[in-house]
């Protein structure tokens, strides 16, 4: 926690620099600090800014002030470092936001796991007009999207089982290392809607899922386990047994929560 604190309160500082630019309208954390933890391997804090305009880098360094800045900057991407603490911020367009809020629908999976997960997991610093906690509301997760998302990833996921069968006798290893990666995957969001969360990717998801009320009793234990089984004949043969038993988990769990759901064993 007291990591957390000090990373916390370089952010809100940063942040208190960076809203005296006229452009800026609120700022966020992201990121694993959004969450409530620090990366304490990458040591890295994630800011949004949400401006009106893009500032120059010139502009927006006149209010952040004397910094250790990186030569990776660019006109929507700046990173510098305080005490070996990495800062990174992304500046958004608000009307790049409403844009895209009026555009997508939650099916879109890409736009999904890119700009609805960035919003919904986005934490407020500053936000004195309500314009993070309005584009909250509007990428509310609705109960018709998790019945929809539930019935869709639990058909695809028992139909890579089968694949996996079928690639695993043709000793297609390359292509059962992809369906093996993408079931655990499919797997995972299927917790992250059971809990309506959006879900964005690989990297954050055990902590997240650590967190969840909702999901299979054995989770944790068989997502690790699944992780840590390798590619010989026994072990792609535990790993698919394994599989299995992660489904019907998952199935009765949502029978459970989202009584509506139709899944449809392959």
């Amino acid at each position: 926690m007291t990591f957390y604190k000090n990373y916390k309160k370089i952010g809100d500082e940063i942040a208190k620099k960076i809203i005296r630019c006229p452009k800026v309208r609120a700022i966020g954390y992201i990121g694993s600090i959004a969450f409530g933890f620090v990366d304490k391997i990458s040591k890295d804090i994630d800011l949004v800014c949400i401006v009106d305009k893009l500032p120059s880098i010139k502009e927006r360094r006149k209010y952040l002030g004397k910094q250790r800045y990186s030569e990776n900057a660019t006109f929507a991407f700046e990173m510098f470092y305080v005490n070996d603490i990495k800062v990174d911020i992304i500046f958004k367009e608000l009307q790049w936001f409403k844009h895209v809020l009026k555009k997508i629908t939650p099916e879109d999976d890409f736009n999904e796991k890119h700009i609805l997960a960035l919003i919904q997991n986005m934490k407020p610093i500053i936000d004195r007009q309500n314009i993070i906690k309005n584009f909250k509301k509007k990428a509310k997760y609705t109960k018709r999207y998790q019945k929809r998302k539930l019935e869709y990833q639990f058909h695809v996921l028992c139909n890579r089982e089968k694949f996996i069968e079928k690639s695993f006798k043709r000793k297609n290893l390359v292509f059962v290392n992809y369906l093996f990666l993408d079931s655990l995957e499919r797997y995972i969001s299927m917790i992250f809607a059971l809990n309506k969360r959006y879900y964005s990717d690989l990297k954050w998801a055990e902590k997240y899922i650590e967190s969840f009320k909702i999901k299979p009793k054995n989770a944790i234990r068989n997502i690790k386990k699944f992780s840590e089984l390798g590619n010989k004949q026994k072990e792609i043969g535990e790993k698919l047994s394994l599989l299995k038993e992660m489904i019907l988990d998952i199935s009765k769990v949502i029978k459970r929560e989202v009584p509506k759901a139709k899944l449809h064993m392959v």
